[in-house]
Order: C-alpha cells, then structure tokens, then sequence
C-alpha cells in the first residue's frame, strides 16, 4: 500500500475527477444512444463525498485502518476508471448497424443490474489479489465494490417496482 498519507489522498483526488470526468462521457454516450438516458450531473457528484471521507481518513488513521478504509477506496476508485473506460469503449460498438437486428433499448432495471453483476465480478478479481498478495486494501475495496453492486441491484428493483406500479 502506498505509506504516505498525503500521496494516497493525493491519488484518491486524482482518481475522483477522473471518475466524474469519464461518468459524464459516458452519460453523453449512453444520451445520445436513447431518447430517455439522460442522467443527472449532480449525481456524477456523488462520489466525491465518499473520496472526501477516503481522503481525510488517509490522514486521520493508520496502519490497517488506512489500509481498510483509504487504500480499499483506491482500489474501488481504480477498478471504476477500468469500467468506465469499458463502458466508454462499448457504448459506439453498440450504436453500430451490424451490432443487433434489429433495435435494442435497455431498460432502467435492465442497466442497473448490468452495472451491478460487473461490479461484483470486479469484486472477485479484487478478493483474489487480495487473498494470493495478503492485501488488506485489495481485500476491503472487494468490500466497498460489493456493497456498491447491492446498491445497483437495490435501484433495478426500486425502479421496476416504479415503473410496474406506473402502468
């Protein structure tokens, strides 16, 4: 893990405005890809308060508190810039003429989930290194991605409640 304080919040920094910057490409690729995909900047935002307690906790603790807390963050953070470059990649392959027959449109539930089992996939990968290198930080950011797919997975289910309560 990195040791010093400053350089890993300085990193959790860096990988948020990274994170927000590819969350808001995304979201103008995935806008132009259907009618109603528009997504609301403020939540692009959101992660920046989780970054916040990361970064002050890089500071405030140490040893495998640090490493739990900031250095799972990290991890977190670096595994969604990797998802979000993928998604950015996806997004024009799907737009081709020769990548459906016909037309696709995702759901909102439909979405969420999708996001949810990548998350948890990545979640594997994170506790495998953690577990062969015996890493705390790997070990614990496998933590933060699995409750953030429990989120995802949580959202695909309100909002198809929402939408079968609607018609």
């Amino acid at each position: 893990m990195i040791e010093s304080p400053a350089a890993l919040a300085g990193l959790i920094a860096i990988l948020a405005l990274i994170n927000y910057a590819l969350g808001r490409l995304v979201a103008r690729a995935h806008a132009r890809r259907s009618a109603n995909g528009r997504t609301d900047p403020r939540r692009l935002l959101l992660p920046f308060g989780g970054a916040a307690v990361a970064m002050l906790g890089a500071f405030a603790l140490s040893g495998q508190s640090r490493e739990i807390l900031s250095g799972g963050w990290f991890v977190m953070q670096l595994t969604n810039v990797g998802l979000s470059v993928a998604d950015l990649l996806g997004t024009p392959a799907s737009q081709r003429v020769d990548s459906a027959d016909g037309q696709i449109r995702d759901s909102p539930p439909s979405s969420y989930r999708r996001v949810a089992a990548r998350l948890v996939g990545a979640a594997v990968i994170a506790v495998s290194v953690g577990a062969i290198f015996r890493s705390t930080a790997f070990l614990a950011g496998a933590g933060w991605l699995l409750a953030t797919a429990v989120g995802f997975f949580r959202r695909a289910r309100q909002t198809s409640q929402m939408a079968t309560r609607a018609v």
